[in-house]
């Protein structure tokens, strides 16, 4: 009997932890200047759920791991910042086009 209850606590945990971890992808994407429609370098991506972090390179392209429902921080200096969720529609296509920075006027 005791063997049966050890044995039944240790399938219980497992299927406790199979729960928490949930499916990540990496996926790729374009920071580009609303106005100008050119790429943005230098701009940090921050995966807000993992606390993970990217910068864009020098043609504004990022990749970074990310699950269904997370929030991405955008931020660079002279724009303003903004918060991105991750949809089932962006991770299917595994790429997206984030021109939706503004400029701020000084």
């Amino acid at each position: 009997m005791r063997y049966f209850t050890i044995l039944l606590l240790i399938i219980f945990s497992l299927s406790a932890v199979a729960q928490v971890n949930q499916i990540s992808q990496k996926v790729t994407g374009t920071i580009i200047n609303d106005n100008t429609l050119k790429a943005i370098s230098n701009v940090n991506v921050i995966n807000v759920n993992k606390v993970k972090g990217v910068t864009t390179d020098i043609k504004g392209y990022f990749e970074l791991d990310v699950s269904v429902n997370d929030t991405l921080h955008i931020a660079s200096l002279g724009y303003q910042s903004l918060r991105v969720r991750v949809t089932n529609d962006w991770l299917k296509n595994g790429i997206a086009k984030l021109n939706y920075f503004l400029e701020i006027e000084f």
